[in-house]
């Protein structure tokens, strides 16, 4: 079940993200914003979005996926976290794919490029490990790096205003 609702919230995200404007201003923005895929260019990231699920009690952990995302013309490529954390504590820390209180998602966290209707995903994490702070309501620093089963490395980071949706 825990699985199916991770699965739910993280098409959410896709179809959220794929419907957000990205900001005309930049404002909150760096250089620094990008995403890699195996030690190529950096590509720059044009929108951000975190999608959570808030622990009502101690029985159950906060779930988010923040994806960083890239768009030029009709390629889109998109880089998106999974984590898990323990109800009534900060998202602020280190993920790892090994790590029981706060955890990196082997299988949700994903790298995907798309480009016009095909899309090819990546997911299967073999190596893993992401950094978060939530700076406001909306504003994020995040850095990543992860490889998947098929071989594809994936790192970037990212600092700035995000759009943001979260439900208890």
């Amino acid at each position: 079940m825990k699985k199916l609702i991770s699965l739910s919230m993280l098409l959410l995200a896709f179809s959220f993200v794929f419907i957000s404007c990205s900001r005309d201003d930049d404002e909150g923005s760096s250089s620094s914003n990008y995403i890699q895929v195996d030690n190529g260019s950096k590509l720059a990231v044009s929108s951000a979005a975190v999608m959570g699920f808030k622990a009502s009690d101690a029985s159950e952990e906060n779930f988010y996926t923040i994806t960083l995302i890239n768009t030029a013309g009709t390629s889109t490529k998109m880089a998106s976290l999974a984590i898990y954390f323990p109800y009534n504590q900060s998202m602020d820390g280190t993920y790892t794919l090994t790590s029981t209180s706060r955890k990196l998602d082997d299988w949700l966290s994903s790298y995907a490029e798309t480009t016009g209707s095909a899309m090819q995903n990546y997911n299967d994490l073999t190596q893993g490990t992401c950094t978060v702070k939530r700076n406001s309501t909306d504003n994020f620093t995040v850095s990543f790096s992860f490889k998947t089963a098929s071989g594809k490395t994936v790192n970037g980071e990212f600092s700035g205003k995000a759009s943001v949706q979260e439900s208890n």
